[in-house]
């Protein structure tokens, strides 16, 4: 199964793109603060992050919204999403 993670984001209010909808609304409680509904990989949840992104670009929102995920064993990440970069601000041992 390897390391699971979950996360939420900050609330924002905004509508993504309805193809973002089709694509994620199994895996994550939309609309925004998006969640996850299950554990999953990291991989998983860095491709929801190049997703918003797109979203982001597609329809010109110039703000961020941040990603706090937790690990299966407490280990914390947070990164920063906007329409330039997927940045991870923290790590934690």
């Amino acid at each position: 199964m390897g390391y699971r993670l979950t996360f939420t984001t900050d609330d924002i209010r905004m509508s993504l793109p309805e193809w973002f909808h089709d694509k994620w609304h199994t895996l994550v409680h939309l609309p925004m603060p998006m969640s996850s509904k299950d554990e999953r990989r990291l991989c998983v949840w860095l491709e929801l992050m190049e997703d918003t992104q797109k979203a982001f670009k597609e329809i010109e929102y110039h703000y961020r919204v941040y990603f706090i995920i937790m690990g299966e064993d407490g280990k914390l990440y947070q990164y920063r999403v906007d329409k330039e970069r997927v940045e991870n601000l923290l790590s934690t041992d």
